[in-house]
């Protein structure tokens, strides 16, 4: 009887070990975006950021959900709008869900034409 319940503990880890690794690598095919912080509200950020396609910048909104990596921030209620700041994202059902946050210390970003 205890090798069968070693066996099923043995089953039990390596599911658990093989959902984390499919879950995490989901996160490995983060994109990510870089620009000023424009608005943070309960489960979003809104960020101006640059798009490539249109060559202009936009804001973009991302959902704040789960776990969420950060750097140079202790908790998510430090994001203020005027930050810059790195934001890795996934799409998840057509969203751009937040999975790390790079702060940056300086305030506000130098767009084109702008002097600093």
């Amino acid at each position: 009887m205890q090798i069968r319940w070693t066996k099923i503990l043995v089953l039990v880890m390596a599911a658990v070990m093989l959902g984390t690794s499919f879950v995490r690598a989901q996160d490995d095919d983060a994109e990510y975006a870089w620009g000023e912080i424009v608005d943070v509200s309960a489960g979003r950020i809104v960020v101006n950021d640059y798009n490539y396609d249109t060559e202009e910048y936009q804001d973009t909104s991302y959902v704040l959900e789960g776990t969420v990596e950060m750097e140079n921030l202790a908790d998510l209620s430090e994001l203020t709008p005027g930050m810059t700041a790195e934001i890795g994202f996934v799409l998840r059902q057509g969203r751009k869900v937040v999975v790390s946050i790079y702060a940056d210390e300086q305030d506000g970003m130098v767009q084109e034409g702008e002097e600093e």
